[in-house]
């Protein structure tokens, strides 16, 4: 797959996911508070997907940086640091979102589509930060 492809499908799906959220709080506001466990769920699995994309854009696409440390050169060994550090919080936390996203979907309210759409599109979010995170193992 291209990987602009991808990093746009990335982008797209977490992007689309945050709007889709709000807009489907917005909307259960009229419906009692059992119905928020989804929404809440969803919310709670973005925050590590959220984390790689923004550490990934600034590490490899904006910082020209490598997974490995020689490659990395004297400017990019800082930011191949900071993803060498964050590393084991996305390596645990992605696959444990993708499956809070997962679990998400089959509970209800599936009448409401911006929260359930946002849901579905939480589980290709981090299903692409999974893979981007065991794709760039940090190496030295």
């Amino acid at each position: 797959m291209n990987p602009w492809l991808f990093l746009f499908v990335w982008i797209s799906a977490q992007s689309m996911q945050i709007i889709l959220g709000v807009l489907g709080a917005v909307k259960e506001t009229r419906d009692p508070p059992d119905r928020y466990v989804p929404l809440i769920l969803s919310a709670i699995g973005a925050i590590i997907p959220v984390l790689t994309l923004v550490l990934f854009l600034r590490v490899f696409v904006i910082g020209h940086s490598s997974n490995v440390a020689q490659l990395a050169g004297e400017d990019g060994f800082e930011l191949w640091r900071l993803w060498c550090h964050s590393w084991p919080l996305m390596f645990f936390g992605n696959p444990v979102s993708f499956f809070i996203e997962f679990a998400s979907c089959f509970l209800p309210p599936f009448k409401n589509p911006p929260s359930y759409w946002g849901r579905i599109l939480g589980i290709i979010a981090s299903g692409c930060a999974t893979h981007v995170t065991l794709k760039y193992f940090p190496d030295a």
